[in-house]
């Protein structure tokens, strides 16, 4: 058996010891980032509220991002791929009726995971920003289309499926877009009226309404059939 040289092999595991510490230490900066996003705003996130609450140096941010910009920019996309995420994979999932993707999808707007957390908040800062809606749909507007026409396409199915006539596919996917994006901002004005009850009653009720052979008003999944 080869005999490793014990400073040769402290060499080797050195570099990949470095990238973990350097990778953690961003997604840090990131962490921080979006909770002080959540708590004091875009314009009240500065480099020393990061710095506060990853408890790094000033040094160590400057290592990783150039500007502030820079580490709002990525921080944006980072939010951007995770609230994706979910949607991507009930409209992928093979397992799902249309009726239940269309369910589950508009039930992630009334999570508590998803919608209590410091990144939901964050978000909806980056949402009332218009310099920063303009750089996100540069960077993501593909997304935004590509998940409205996957939700076209499951009404597509339904809307065939029940015989539902007068009914664009596309249509019902801007109504349900919409309705589900608007939680969000409305939860965050007047939590007391817009609880999490309340407005995962009103998502499945506005589901009811355009597929009523396939979705009872509570969100139940009903036999379809013209």
């Amino acid at each position: 058996m080869a005999v490793v040289d014990p400073k040769l092999a402290t060499n080797r595991a050195a570099p990949s010891i470095r990238a973990q510490r350097k990778a953690g230490n961003r997604q840090k900066l990131i962490e921080a980032t979006i909770d002080s996003i959540a708590e004091l705003g875009l314009a009240g996130t500065t480099v020393s509220t990061v710095i506060e609450r990853a408890g790094l140096s000033r040094g160590i941010i400057n290592l990783h991002f150039d500007t502030k910009e820079a580490l709002l920019i990525e921080v944006m996309s980072t939010l951007a791929e995770g609230y994706f995420e979910p949607w991507n994979e009930i409209l992928r999932d093979p397992n799902r009726s249309p009726a239940q993707k269309l369910v589950d999808l508009q039930l992630i707007q009334v999570d508590p995971v998803v919608t209590e957390s410091n990144r939901i908040k964050a978000i909806l800062c980056y949402y009332g920003d218009p310099h920063y809606i303009e750089i996100y749909k540069q960077q993501f507007g593909g997304a935004d289309l590509d998940s409205l026409n996957r939700i076209a396409e499951v009404c597509g199915e339904l809307i065939r499926d029940g015989g539902y006539k007068g009914i664009e596919k596309m249509a019902a996917a801007i109504s349900i877009w919409s309705v589900g994006e608007g939680i969000q901002p409305s939860r965050n004005s007047y939590p007391k009226v817009f609880s999490r009850e309340a407005c995962r009653a009103a998502l499945m009720l506005s589901l009811n309404r355009l597929f009523p052979r396939h979705i009872g008003p509570k969100g139940e999944i009903l036999t379809s059939g013209a």
